[in-house]
């Protein structure tokens, strides 16, 4: 008898000797107890997890005339004919090279007849989203609506290309990839039965490699048994198929961690004259790195299981290496390198480089961690007995602007003196007019006036109106005068309008007093030196924000110990 490979001898004659797909195999099995079994089913899924396996032994199930629960007794004739490729009540079709309208015409004229020893026609139909547009059209109405002793099993691994008026006539059940613990267990099982000399630590490494799918693992298994080698460990695995082990991976992942440069381009080479995969090693690398920022950031317990023991310990050792921060920095580069990796023609190159670079990252510290230790020393005191506002990596503290007048706004007899004219001095104490503070002190004062007022419009006449006048400048404001330019010809339009005008001459009395009166300049007049706007107003404020939180002592504390500069102040409220 001809040699069968381990992927064909091995392939699972009952339900309970399918690998890693309970959810499938449980409810067909349950289906097939109560007799409640649908006319097609769909299986989804990557390569090598079972679909094809499971759609024989449920078409070995319904034909089953033995059976006793769900479970084919591979005994009676049926069963026999089906696990023998003779059975003329099964048919497996290819749907790559039997994809055309006139292969499903030839499905549908065969489903008239019934089956010749069995209770049903059953049609397997691989890689089904390889059928034509017109050869899915033809199919629908008997896939929908079969004669009773037509059931229809479907597989295929790009559920995507499936249309959807297929999807809405069938049972769909995805398999998932199969788990390392799953993976491990049945490749152990499979090297102690047949007594294949292959150790623990290489049938890991073969495991990790299939990537979730049982047939990846067994050919590769196949594989390495060919090669007849006496001792087949991992470090032979890892040689003869070209691929990185643990304690490569291990060696590379360490050296980028403890910044050890030189280290990593000494693993870089030894990696390429071993003639390792660069992707798959990049793989590997990013895996393992994932693993110490799991357990860094929230416990070696969250690592996933099947990551392995090995695994596991190396995560738990490494995670205390770097701060969570620069992990996911590493992560972020690294991830970046394998982008650049697919279609360059100097892996090898782009590779060491990307290792490189992430071993040469500086180690970065949480801004809330500098902060505290900060806010630990004991001659800094806390921001709120500072009186000044808290700012954290040069970036000024969040502050609503204000955008309306203090809550009760100065009657018309109280009202500031006007712009562009000497201020008057009662008080003991004050400065000079025309001093720097004292022109501060009325151009604050106007502000808040001219703030309160558009808050009113606001409120009274709408936005159009309080966008308009938030657009222009204001010359003058007193208690008998107020002056404003528009800063856009629209504006001055709309306010030439004498109904428009009108409108705003009210609200200003209403606001400032009954004596107002209101002058609008055109785009041309001349600009007075102490006139304001919205904008510059909320500039100013912005100005001295920043220039509070440059001289806040924490800031000031961070620069000497970090030794840098500030590039650029952003008030949190307003940062993207």
């Amino acid at each position: 008898m001809a040699y069968q490979v381990l992927a064909r001898r091995w392939r699972p004659r009952t339900f309970a000797e399918v690998v890693g797909q309970p959810h499938v195999t449980r409810t067909l099995g349950s289906a097939l107890e109560r007799d409640r079994v649908g006319h097609a089913f769909l299986f989804t899924g990557v390569r090598g997890v079972g679909k094809t396996t499971v759609a024989r032994l449920l078409a070995r199930a319904l034909n089953c005339s033995e059976r006793k629960g769900a479970e084919p007794c591979n005994q009676c004739p049926p069963c026999t004919q089906a696990l023998a490729d003779a059975s003329v009540d099964v048919l497996e079709i290819d749907g790559a090279s039997n994809n055309s309208v006139d292969d499903v015409r030839a499905i549908i004229e065969a489903s008239a007849y019934r089956p010749a020893g069995s209770r049903y026609r059953v049609y397997i139909i691989d890689e089904v989203h390889q059928l034509s547009k017109g050869a899915f059209n033809a199919l629908l109405k008997l896939l929908e609506e079969p004669p009773d002793h037509v059931r229809f099993i479907m597989a295929t691994t790009e559920i995507q290309k499936m249309p959807a008026t297929v999807l809405s006539r069938c049972q769909r059940f995805d398999f998932r990839r199969i788990s390392m613990t799953d993976l491990v267990g049945h490749l152990a099982h499979v090297a102690e039965v047949d007594k294949l000399g292959v150790g623990l630590d290489a049938i890991e490494l073969l495991s990790r490699e299939a990537d979730g799918s049982m047939r990846d693992a067994q050919s590769l298994l196949e594989q390495v048994v060919a090669s007849g080698e006496e001792k087949m460990d991992a470090a032979f695995v890892s040689d003869f198929l070209g691929i990185a082990g643990r304690d490569s991976v291990a060696a590379v992942v360490e050296g980028i961690l403890d910044a050890d440069c030189a280290r990593v381009v000494e693993l870089a080479a030894l990696c390429r004259d071993r003639g390792y995969d660069t992707s798959n090693l990049l793989l590997r690398v990013m895996e393992l790195l994932r693993y110490v920022t799991i357990a860094a950031s929230a416990g070696v317990e969250a690592v996933p299981r099947g990551a392995g023991d090995d695994y596991r310990q190396l995560a738990e050792r490494l995670a205390d290496r770097r701060s969570t921060l620069d992990l996911h920095r590493v992560f972020q580069c690294l991830l970046k390198t394998a982008s650049q990796l697919r279609g360059s023609e100097s892996p090898e190159l782009v590779l060491e480089m990307g290792l490189l670079q992430v071993a040469s990252l500086e180690p970065v510290a949480m801004a809330a961690e500098l902060l505290e230790g900060l806010r630990g020393g004991a001659e800094i005191p806390p921001p709120a007995a500072q009186g000044k506002p808290q700012s954290s990596k040069a970036t000024a503290p969040k502050a609503t602007t204000r955008k309306a007048a203090s809550p009760k706004d100065p009657a018309p007899e109280e009202a500031a003196p006007p712009l562009g004219t000497p201020v008057a001095q009662e008080a003991a104490g004050q400065e000079a007019p025309g001093t720097e503070s004292a022109a501060a002190a009325a151009e604050g004062s106007h502000g808040e006036r001219w703030e309160g007022f558009l808050a009113s419009v606001q409120n009274k006449a709408g936005i159009d109106l309080y966008v308009l006048l938030t657009n222009c400048e204001v010359l003058q404001l007193d208690a008998h005068k107020l002056t404003i330019k528009p800063q856009l010809s629209g504006y001055l339009r709309r306010l030439e309008e004498k109904e428009l005008r009108g409108r705003v001459l009210d609200l200003a009395r209403e606001h400032f007093g009954a004596e107002l009166e209101l002058e609008v300049l055109g785009l041309n007049s001349s600009r007075v030196a102490d006139s304001f706007s919205v904008k510059t107003l909320e500039a100013g404020r912005d100005s001295e924000t920043e220039a509070q939180a440059r001289e806040d002592p924490l800031v000031k504390a961070a620069q000497e110990i970090l030794q840098g500069r500030i590039e650029k102040v952003t008030r949190l409220d307003q940062s993207d």
